[in-house]
């Protein structure tokens, strides 16, 4: 008797325990959780490097991504959680925003506000505003764009779909994107991170994007694209990690992505808001604007290992200069203004970051026809 009851009590131990985590483990996610991130800041490690390793996992209940290793190669973000009365709302656009998230890209001198829309029922994105400043003038970008972000409540083995077309148009020209998107909520568990473990769903993005450029009434690129993104989503923080496939990827556990990104909880020794304005190194570039190529000329006050990466105005990375390791004293590099893979890159705003042993510097450019 005393046998059975102990195998009893064993069983109830590991049933109970198991509940617990399962209980634990399914989370969903309403309004009143989105909007109780107002008021927040989170700070996030980017990497767009192109070719980031990274463990995604299966979809299913209970899996653990562990997410914790450190990120040399990451950017650091802001992404602030406002009030609509706190934010630069465009006169006559977004009326109905209810939430406003602002993010800031360490040494990159943009700004770029999304205007969300949140009720029982959806969560909505209604459009950006991207700010940025440009020898001494500020240039502003608005896309007023309605998308339904996700379906609310969030809950795991949800499903949809959307089919958007965008048009941006700026100064200079104009961007025309058509997306298809499948969305499923496929798995739920625990993300691990530096700051501990958090209970999350996973929500899988399967994307198809064409993309033209129009400058003068002529179009200067096209290009397609196929990916699947996963999104690790809380009710405390909602996005606490990301990453995308490379383009063109059909494996829905890749172990390589073109972007990762998570919550860290320290920031590191130098803030977004530093960045921006640490003039420890001079950066310059000539001709600016420029049609072709142009130089880029800097000097380092210590022996470092040394990187140029540019940005477009939505702080996606472009371009990386890796000059390795150069000695205190002046340099000089010249960029033709392609992309990774060698495309030319189109007329337009675009910020080159100098990383060096001083810290990041900016310095924004044009580039024109």
């Amino acid at each position: 008797m005393m046998k059975l009851n102990s195998i009893k009590i064993s069983v109830y131990l590991f049933v109970l325990t198991n509940v617990s985590w399962s209980l634990h483990g399914q989370i969903s996610i309403n309004a009143d959780d989105i909007l109780g991130i107002i008021g927040q800041t989170q700070m996030i490690e980017h990497d767009s490097s192109g070719a980031v390793a990274v463990d995604v996992g299966s979809a299913g209940p209970n899996q653990v991504w562990d997410f914790s290793a450190a990120n040399a190669d990451a950017l650091l973000a802001n992404y602030e959680h406002l009030r609509p009365e706190d934010a630069p709302i465009p006169t006559g656009s977004f009326a109905t925003a209810n939430m406003v998230e602002k993010i800031t890209l360490d040494g990159v001198p943009v700004t770029l506000y999304n205007f969300r829309e949140v009720t029982d029922n959806e969560i909505v994105n209604l459009g950006n505003l991207s700010q940025a400043t440009f020898n001494g003038m500020s240039f502003d970008q608005i896309n007023q764009s309605r998308r339904t972000l996700a379906p609310l409540p969030i809950t795991y083995e949800n499903t949809w779909s959307e089919i958007v077309n965008d048009t941006v148009t700026s100064e200079f020209s104009t961007m025309i994107i058509a997306d298809t998107n499948t969305y499923s909520v496929d798995a739920w568990g625990t993300v691990i991170l530096p700051q501990g473990q958090i209970p999350v769903l996973r929500l899988r993005n399967d994307s198809r994007s064409s993309f033209s450029l129009m400058v003068g009434g002529f179009v200067g690129e096209r290009s397609r694209s196929l990916d699947i993104s996963y999104f690790w989503i809380s009710k405390e923080n909602l996005i606490v990690a990301w990453a995308t496939s490379l383009d063109g990827e059909t494996d829905p556990n890749f172990t390589n992505a073109s972007f990762f990104a998570r919550l860290i909880d320290e920031v590191g020794t130098t803030s977004v808001a530093d960045a921006s304005m640490m003039a420890s190194q001079a950066f310059t570039s000539a001709p600016n604007p420029f049609r072709e190529k142009t130089d880029f000329r800097f000097s380092i006050t210590e022996a470092s290992n040394v990187q140029i990466e540019f940005y477009d105005n939505f702080g996606r990375r472009l371009d990386r200069l890796i000059l390795g390791k150069l000695a205190a004293g002046d340099h000089q590099v010249t960029w033709t203004a392609k992309r990774t893979d060698g495309r030319d890159l189109p007329p337009g705003l675009y910020n080159a970051v100098l990383h060096s042993g001083s810290g990041p510097t900016s310095h924004q450019i044009m580039k024109i026809r």
